[in-house]
C-alpha cells in the first residue's frame, strides 16, 4: 500500500529504505511496511475533520431565473383573470374577431353565442348587461356572447358557473387561457420532480417513503392532465372529480416532505416551514377571502357588488396559490443540512487543490521487491 500525502511518501521512503537496510526475511519486510503505511494513512485519517453545511436545491436542472419569472407570471395570469377577459375580449374587440380567409375556415366570430343561450349566476338578463349592450352597438349582431370554448379568456360580463358565479375553471375554459394556465406553470411541475430526487438524495428516506411520494406526484401529473382537458363546460364530472383528485395527490405529496424532513431531523432544513406556508394559504384560503369581502364591505370601499361576485374565484386563487407554491419555492429556498468529512489540503508541490486530491486517493497495493 502506498500513502497519500507527500509527507507520508517521505516517511514511507524511510521506512522502506531502513526495513531494506536489515537482515529480515522478504515477507518480514513486507508485513512491516504494510503495517506501518496502514498507521501513517490512519494518523492521515485522524487528522481529517467533519463540517456541516447547509445544502439547497439549486442543483437541479432549472435555471432559479427561468422558474421564478415563470412562476411569478402564472401567478399573475391566475390573480388577474376577470380584468384578462375584458381586456381581451372587449377591450380589443377580440369578441368581434373573425377569421376571413376564402380558402380557409371556419369564418365565424370568436364570440357568437346567442343571449338566450348565455344564464347568469346573479339572475340578471345577459342581453341587459350594459358590456353586452355595448357588443351588440358596436358589432351590429346580437349574437355577441363568449360562449363555451370561445373569447381568448373565458365570458367576463356575468357568471356562469350557478350558484359559485365566476371561478377559474370558467376563465380558462378557453384555448388561449388554457395553454397560459398549464405553459406558465409547466416550470413549476418540473421543479417538484427535480426537488423530490435532490431531496431524496440528500435526506436517504426509507424506500418506501420513496416510493410513496413518487407515485403521489405521478397520480397528480395525471389528474391534473385529466382536470386540463376536460373543461368543465365540455366534460362536467371529469372536471369537477379530476378537480378534487388533483388536489389531494399534490397534498399527498407536499405532506411528505413534512415527513421525511421530520425523520431526517427537523432542525436540519427549512423544508418544513415552506411546507407549512402554502398548507396555511391553501387552508386558510376561505377565511382569508371572507376577511377581504368583510373589509370592502366594512369600510365601503368600491366594487363589493365586484367582490361578492367573484368570492368563489377569489377562494380559488388562494387554494391554487398554495397548492402550487411549494415545489418552486423549495427550489428556490429550500435547504437541507449536511455532515461531510473534509481531509486537509495538502502543500505538496505547491498546489493545495493537487494535495487535497491526492489526500483523497485510498491506498494502493504495493508489488514488494524479492530478496
Amino acid at each position: 500500500l502506498l500513502p497519500n500525502t507527500a509527507t507520508e511518501m517521505s516517511s514511507y521512503a524511510q521506512l522502506v529504505q531502513c526495513c531494506s537496510a536489515g537482515g529480515s526475511s522478504p515477507k518480514a519486510k513486507e508485513a512491516e511496511t504494510y503495517s506501518r503505511a496502514r498507521e501513517i494513512q490512519e494518523e492521515a485519517g485522524a487528522r481529517s475533520k467533519t463540517v456541516v453545511r447547509r445544502e439547497g436545491f439549486g442543483r437541479c436542472n432549472i435555471p432559479t431565473c427561468t422558474l421564478l419569472a415563470t412562476y411569478v407570471s402564472w401567478l399573475a395570469f391566475l390573480w388577474l383573470m376577470p380584468q384578462l377577459s375584458y381586456y381581451f375580449n372587449d377591450q380589443l374587440m377580440m369578441f368581434n374577431h373573425r377569421w376571413a380567409d376564402k380558402y380557409t375556415g371556419p369564418n365565424n366570430f370568436l364570440c357568437m353565442t346567442p343571449p338566450e343561450e348565455m344564464h347568469c349566476s346573479n339572475g340578471s338578463k345577459f342581453a341587459d348587461l350594459p358590456l353586452v349592450q355595448w357588443r351588440m352597438n358596436v358589432s351590429g349582431r346580437r349574437n355577441v356572447g363568449c360562449g363555451c370554448g370561445q373569447g381568448v379568456v373565458g365570458e367576463g360580463a356575468c357568471g356562469q358557473d350557478g350558484s359559485y358565479g365566476f371561478t377559474v375553471s370558467s376563465y380558462i375554459s378557453t384555448p388561449p387561457a388554457t395553454g397560459a394556465f398549464l405553459g406558465l406553470l409547466g416550470p413549476g411541475i418540473v421543479s417538484m420532480w427535480s426537488v423530490m430526487s435532490r431531496f431524496h438524495q440528500l435526506t436517504a428516506p426509507p424506500y418506501c417513503l420513496r416510493l410513496l411520494q413518487y407515485l403521489s406526484l405521478l397520480a397528480f401529473q395525471l389528474f391534473f392532465a385529466a382536470f386540463c382537458i376536460g373543461q368543465d363546460c365540455v366534460f362536467l364530472e371529469v372536471h369537477l372529480w379530476t378537480t378534487i383528485a388533483f388536489e389531494v395527490a399534490l397534498w399527498m405529496y407536499n405532506v411528505l416532505y413534512v415527513v421525511v424532513a421530520c425523520m431526517y431531523g427537523p432542525s436540519k432544513s427549512n423544508v418544513i416551514w415552506i411546507v407549512l406556508a402554502g398548507a396555511a394559504m391553501s387552508l386558510g384560503s376561505n377565511s382569508m377571502t371572507k376577511l377581504w369581502q368583510g373589509l370592502v364591505k366594512t369600510h365601503h370601499f368600491a366594487g363589493y357588488g365586484w367582490a361578492m361576485e367573484h368570492g368563489f374565484y377569489i377562494w380559488e386563487c388562494f387554494c391554487l396559490t398554495g397548492c402550487f407554491s411549494v415545489g418552486p419555492a423549495l427550489m428556490i429556498l429550500g435547504e437541507v443540512q449536511v455532515t461531510i468529512s473534509v481531509k486537509p489540503k495538502s502543500p505538496s508541490h505547491g498546489d493545495p487543490e493537487a494535495g487535497a486530491a491526492q489526500a483523497r486517493q485510498p491506498l494502493r497495493p504495493l508489488r514488494m521487491a524479492s530478496a
